[in-house]
């Protein structure tokens, strides 16, 4: 299900749009150059519009930029770990789908890597999103009818 822009916040076009090129060739892919924290609300937004019963979906706030010390050992204590994407969707089949967001200039980190290639291993998805098509996309294709099918 595709929403209109006024649902995922500011459609006014205030945010500057910038072209990347993907790891898959040369295409260039415009990408609307927001911050993280926005995209992240938007893609809430989003989700919470599409998602529905079986499926279930959750953002993982592991802790955006400085803490305290004492926030860190809690977490630390409590069992949170580095390195886990932004966004987790369970779905029928049985699909598990991580989503990592990034603004237009951001990169995984190396504990984003580790986690990656360990959802990759236990072959659930995982989507490094710059925008809300590519979250769009990403839910699209893990919830394919024939996938689902037994």
């Amino acid at each position: 299900t595709r929403l209109p822009w006024s649902a995922y916040g500011n459609a006014s076009g205030r945010h500057r749009m910038t072209p990347r090129r993907t790891k898959y060739g040369n295409r260039k892919v415009v990408v609307d150059d927001i911050s993280e924290s926005t995209l992240h609300g938007r893609v809430a937004k989003y989700l919470d519009a599409v998602i529905r019963p079986p499926m279930v979906w959750t953002s993982i706030d592991a802790g955006a930029g400085k803490m305290r010390p004492r926030t860190a050992r809690q977490r630390k204590n409590r069992g949170v770990k580095k390195g886990w994407p932004d966004i987790l969707i369970l779905a029928p089949g049985p699909n598990l789908l991580g989503i990592e967001l990034k603004d237009s200039d951001g990169k995984q980190k190396p504990e984003q890597i580790e986690v990656e290639r360990a959802f990759h291993g236990c072959n659930a998805w995982y989507v490094l999103a710059r925008s809300i098509e590519e979250v769009e996309r990403a839910v699209a294709f893990v919830l394919k009818p024939e996938r689902n099918a037994a």
